[in-house]
């Protein structure tokens, strides 16, 4: 079977694959492709190829951790303490990831340690947990 009855042939079989595609699955070049299309000439449009990145505002939003932190204690942590290790897997960020956005951001006032336990609040709950363990 030649170059041009396969490309043809995947025309007919896969009309919504992009040419990236289509060269990708019959092993051969983007050029040849477009010059045995259906319809190939000077007026014949090219189909752009589906973006196969990620956008850099994803990919940043993706890698702010103190920024999911922070989200979980305004959304999760209304009127409760929470112990670190919950409070990490409430975030959906690994240890690492969890340990990385610690460090980088401003997070003491967010946390207390209770009887060997560090917990995880809002900054108004922790600072009456606070007050609360000066008076003891």
């Amino acid at each position: 079977m030649t170059a041009e009855e396969r490309v043809k042939n995947s025309f007919t079989s896969h009309p919504d694959w992009d040419m990236n595609r289509r060269a990708n699955s019959l092993n051969l070049p983007v050029a040849v492709i477009r010059e045995h299309a259906p319809g190939s000439g000077a007026s014949a449009p090219v189909v752009a190829s589906k973006p196969r990145g990620i956008r850099v505002q994803d990919m940043l939003k993706k890698l702010d951790y103190p920024a999911k932190i922070m989200d979980t204690i305004t959304t999760k942590c209304r009127g409760e303490f929470v112990p670190e290790f919950e409070f990490r897997v409430m975030t959906g960020l690994t240890s690492n990831q969890f340990r990385s956005g610690v460090n980088a951001g401003d997070f003491a006032r967010f946390t207390t340690r209770i009887e060997g336990v560090t917990y995880w609040s809002t900054e108004e709950n922790v600072a009456k947990a606070e007050a609360m363990k000066s008076k003891v």
